[in-house]
């Protein structure tokens, strides 16, 4: 991939982008596995020929920043940016969750007497995780999501979630957390539009899957 400058800007930027390179192992991850299949080939089959400017990468450098922020606040309990592989039809698909938290024993207890209903099977007593993703994006997409939900956030939480419940760590509920990178004051508090979230950072429950329809 060229990175273009189109707007002169200082070189640290240029270089800060070249570094940005999404970290992949196993055949493919999860983030490529949700994209559509021909977006994937084509990048792939013309990778050395497409060019990117420099300013149209910002505020995935932004979103970097902010995964960074948060790992750093993370503590002893919590799983933060852990890459594995899990093997499906015979490949390998790495995933990379942002942050796998356990449930209190007062949150498992639902679970374990069977009041919420799970997916799969576990034994009384065991230790369940919570999964959490991280995102900047814009206000129609979180507004949507909150709405009637966002295909490519729900797959790629049950992916997380699938593979987690694999390693040991049963995920038994997820949510995005989005920061809107437009979100506007006046359109949440003086025109008060209709649907706008009211503050520019919003917690998009996410509804988990069927291993099978999953692993499908």
């Amino acid at each position: 991939m060229q990175i273009t400058n189109r707007a002169a800007v200082s070189r640290c930027w240029v270089k800060a982008v070249e570094n940005d390179e999404h970290e992949h192992s196993g055949w493919l991850s999860v983030t490529e596995l949700i994209n559509p299949i021909r977006l994937r080939l084509l990048h792939r089959r013309h990778f050395d020929n497409i060019k990117v400017d420099v300013c149209d990468r910002v505020w995935a450098l932004l979103g970097k920043a902010v995964h960074y922020i948060l790992t750093m606040s993370s503590d002893e309990k919590t799983m933060t940016e852990q890459r594995f592989e899990i093997t499906v039809g015979g490949r390998k698909i790495s995933m990379q969750p942002d942050r796998v938290e356990p449930l209190t024993t007062e949150e498992c207890k639902p679970y374990w007497l069977g009041e919420k209903h799970l997916p799969f099977a576990f034994k009384p007593g065991v230790q369940l995780w919570r999964l959490k993703d991280f995102k900047i994006t814009g206000t129609y997409a979180v507004k949507m999501a909150l709405e009637r939900g966002k295909s490519e956030w729900i797959a790629q939480c049950n992916m997380y979630a699938y593979g987690l419940t694999l390693q040991g760590f049963p995920i038994v509920t997820a949510d995005i957390e989005a920061l809107m990178k437009d979100w506007d004051w006046l359109e949440a508090n003086v025109k008060k539009t209709q649907g706008y979230p009211p503050i520019q950072l919003a917690s998009v429950p996410v509804p988990l899957w069927d291993p099978e329809k999953t692993l499908a």
